[in-house]
């Protein structure tokens, strides 16, 4: 675990470059933001490689729990480090660096008969519902 204080810090460049889609599918890596959106990959046994944390924009008490349980790489930044990666409004001092899931159609758990509806070139998604 260490602290990251520069906007410059080459780890820094490399989170903000995952906001483009180009750079994820590269990488085959995405962001996971917020303690709700990490407790969930986390119970669904997505671990993280690295996870950047900032104490002072936590918001309630078990984000430290959270940490101790990711498995990941630990890193601190200061406020200023964390908005410049964070692509909330308002931050929560959690975000983490994960490998993308890719399933096929094969890989799903399926039910003796199971049912799929498929919908294809749908102009305006509002109409599916």
């Amino acid at each position: 675990m260490f602290k990251i204080t520069s906007l410059q810090n080459p780890k820094i460049k490399d989170v903000v470059k995952l906001r483009e889609r180009r750079e994820r599918e590269k990488t085959n890596l995405f962001l996971i933001e917020g303690y709700r959106e990490l407790r969930r990959a986390l119970d669904a046994k997505r671990k993280p490689h690295t996870l950047f944390y900032c104490p002072e924009l936590f918001l309630g008490s078990n984000e430290r729990a959270l940490l101790d349980q990711s498995g990941a790489e630990l890193i601190q930044c200061t406020p200023e480090v964390f908005a410049k990666i964070s692509y909330r409004d308002r931050p929560d001092g959690l975000l983490a660096v994960a490998p993308q899931l890719h399933l096929a159609l094969k890989d799903l758990p399926l039910k003796k008969n199971p049912f799929f509806v498929i919908a294809e070139s749908i102009e305006t998604t509002g109409h599916l519902g």
